[in-house]
Formats: structure tokens, C-alpha cells, sequence
């Protein structure tokens, strides 16, 4: 009994000594007030030379003129330029530059430009996975030459551009047009190993005036091992997505028999299943996807209305224009340039653990040599249109 009463006054001690530690280390920490903070809402890193270039967005919320401290009509936005060896040292600089601490983390994306890329890009991200301030569901996008001219680009319509990039990048996704990713997907596949990363590319395109000024995504840049190796179009990008993420998407149909003349039908995937049979060392994949769709322009060549017949003409084009682009993603992804970003390793692994065990050791050089065909079943629920 007394000495399960030393033991606990013993615990009890340290957890005292800890707390008070802990107070008198709180009290030494600098502390800063909101006004001696720059904002960062994106940030974009190019090469120069044998330093990083970064352009910071920032957003000043004194650059409003109303009672709410800022103007919805307005970028809201100064762009703030650095330079160093490495990342903390380029960060420090903007101290010294605008006279206030740079605070990101509520940063809504990363930007690496093209001559980052074919570096390894985890040497510029390691720095923002292991800082408190950095958010996980960060955004990271690759830039369609310097990152420092689709950072520095004004948008307007939100309160800060960074903003804009943000919901475009959620809007696309949902609709097929991008595969996003994330400081915590890219993190997650660089311990992994054995997963592919992907990144969206994106393009700024100036107008006339500020309002003009759009970001336009023109594919999916590709790396392995941290290094760029090859990107996608747009379509490829989609075929990608079919098999990896629920998407709506409107895909347009030409139709060329005695009564149609054009059809397009908005499709939603409800599900995908992969299988694989194994010849000699060598999985050749199967995915069998299922889908609904809805009929939003329909063009007829003649005055009758749209049969049964017309209906399955539709479905069947459709599945099979959805087919091709799954199978020609892969042909780039996977058999070009050995990209997994289906997760073909986990699923072996999981599914055919026996040939895994015995072939994990070589699959770097098996996977260009998989195959995959795709079987796409598509529904139309919704047929009310007319000529």
C-alpha cells in the first residue's frame, strides 16, 4: 500500500512539473497580433537559378473602402515576391520586405511552376508537411509555365483570387474536368511508395481588364517518384477519373443513323468494379462501370419523335465513347509512364495476395506491361425530350 502511494505522489509530481513547464514556455513564445500578419492565400514557387523564386498572394483586408474592412468587387490581393536558397529562408524575407510576419495557414493552394517540376517536387513540399501552420487539404496544383503568373493574376468576382482558384478547382472536380490534390494525397503516396501523384494544370489567361482574367485547366501533369514524367488532356484526365472518383459530367454523343443527328446526355457514374486475370506474371485488368444518365440536347433529322431504338443507339454510343477514354488513360498513366495512380498495387495486394508476395519485388517493371479493357453499362433515366 505504501508503495502504490509513493508511485502515484511520484506521477502526480511530474504532472505538475510539466504544466509549469509548460506555462513559463507559453510565456516566452512570441505572440503576434492580426494586424502584424500577412495573410498568404496562395503561394507560388519557380526556379532561379540555384534559389526557389516565390510569389506570395496576400490578402489585405484594408483594401476596402466599406464597414466590413474589404470589397467583395476588388482582388483584395498584393502580390509579394521572395527569393532563397530554401523555403524558410525565402518566408523569412518577407519580414524584412513588408514589416509583418507571414502567416499561411489558411493558404488555399500551392503553385509549382514547370522548371520546379522536373526537379523532385517533394524537395519544395517536405518543408509544408512538416510546419504547424500548413493545412493538410492544401491545394497543389502545377503551373502552365511560372507559377508566378497564375498567382499573380487578378480575378475578380470573389474576395481574394485564391479564392476563385479554390472553387474552380471544386466545381471542375465534380464535373469531370480535374483530379485535384492535396499536401495530404501527395504526402500519403510519397510514404507509400508504390502510388502514383497527380497534379492539375493549370493556365492563366489574361483579358482585357481584371473581370476578363480566367484560369482555364488544360490536364493532369503525371509524376513518379516525385519527378514529372508525362501529363494528360482533358479527356484523359476524365477517363482517368471515371474509374477513380464519382463524377457528374456531360458528355456530347454524334449519332449518325435514319433519326438522329446529335444527343447529349449527362452521365453520373454509380459504380466501378476492377477485376484482373493473370497470365504468365502479367495482370491484365478488367473495370465494369456502371451508369445513369439524363438526355440534355437531342437533335432528330426527321419530325418523329425519338424511339426505343434511338434510346439504346445512345446508351450503347455513349458507353462506349466512355470506354475508350478509360482505356486510353491507362495506356498513358500505367503503360507509358508507369504512374499508379489506380492503386493497382494495394489492390493485388489485397485481392491476389499469393502473386504479390511473389511478384511485388518486380512490379515497377510489370506494371507498364498490364493491360486494362473497360465495360461501361449506361441508363438513360430521363428521356423527355422532342424534336
Amino acid at each position: 500500500m505504501r508503495r502504490i502511494k509513493h508511485s502515484f505522489t511520484r506521477v502526480l509530481t511530474l504532472l505538475l512539473a510539466a504544466l509549469l513547464l509548460s506555462a513559463s514556455c507559453s510565456g516566452c513564445m512570441k505572440s503576434l497580433e492580426l494586424n502584424e500578419r500577412i495573410l498568404i492565400q496562395a503561394i507560388g514557387i519557380d526556379a532561379d537559378g540555384d534559389a526557389y523564386k516565390f510569389t506570395l498572394q496576400a490578402f489585405m483586408s484594408e483594401s476596402g473602402s466599406g464597414d466590413t474592412g474589404f470589397d467583395p468587387s476588388q482582388s483584395n490581393t498584393r502580390i509579394i515576391t521572395v527569393y532563397g536558397r530554401t523555403i524558410s529562408e525565402a518566408l523569412s524575407n518577407v519580414a524584412l520586405l513588408q514589416g509583418k510576419e507571414a502567416f499561411y495557414g489558411q493558404n488555399k493552394y500551392i503553385a509549382i511552376g514547370r522548371g520546379v517540376a522536373g526537379d523532385d517536387i517533394m524537395r519544395v513540399l517536405s518543408f509544408f508537411n512538416s510546419n504547424n501552420q500548413s493545412r493538410a487539404g492544401t491545394d497543389v496544383v502545377m503551373a502552365d509555365g511560372e507559377a508566378a503568373e497564375l498567382v499573380g493574376l487578378p480575378l475578380a468576382g470573389s474576395i481574394s483570387a485564391a479564392l476563385s482558384v479554390r472553387r474552380m478547382l471544386e466545381h471542375d472536380t465534380v464535373h469531370g474536368k480535374l483530379r485535384r490534390s492535396t499536401l495530404m494525397d501527395i504526402t500519403n503516396a510519397d510514404k507509400n511508395g508504390l502510388i502514383g501523384v497527380s497534379l492539375p494544370i493549370l493556365s492563366p489567361i489574361p483579358g482585357e481588364s481584371d473581370s476578363d482574367n480566367t484560369i482555364y485547366c488544360r490536364g493532369t501533369a503525371l509524376f513518379r517518384d516525385g519527378k514529372y514524367t508525362g501529363e494528360l488532356n482533358t479527356y484523359q484526365t476524365r477517363g482517368l477519373m471515371w474509374v477513380t472518383e464519382n463524377i457528374d459530367s456531360s458528355i456530347v454523343a454524334f449519332i449518325d443513323n435514319d433519326n438522329i443527328d446529335l444527343a447529349a446526355v449527362k452521365v453520373k457514374r454509380v459504380s466501378a468494379k476492377l477485376d484482373a486475370v493473370i497470365v504468365e506474371g502479367i495482370p491484365h485488368f478488367r473495370i465494369t462501370l456502371e451508369a445513369t444518365g439524363s438526355l440534355t440536347e437531342l437533335l432528330l433529322k426527321s419530325d418523329k419523335p425519338a424511339s426505343t431504338d434511338d434510346v439504346a443507339s445512345i446508351e450503347r454510343y455513349v458507353g462506349e465513347y466512355i470506354a475508350r477514354e478509360i482505356e486510353n488513360a491507362y495506356g498513358v498513366i500505367v503503360r507509358q509512364n508507369g504512374c499508379d495512380l489506380y492503386r493497382l498495387a494495394e489492390w493485388l495486394k489485397k485481392h491476389h495476395s499469393g502473386y504479390w508476395k511473389e511478384y511485388s519485388e518486380y512490379w515497377a517493371d510489370i506494371m507498364p506491361q498490364t493491360t486494362l479493357t473497360a465495360d461501361v453499362d449506361l441508363t438513360i433515366n430521363r428521356f423527355d425530350l422532342k424534336n
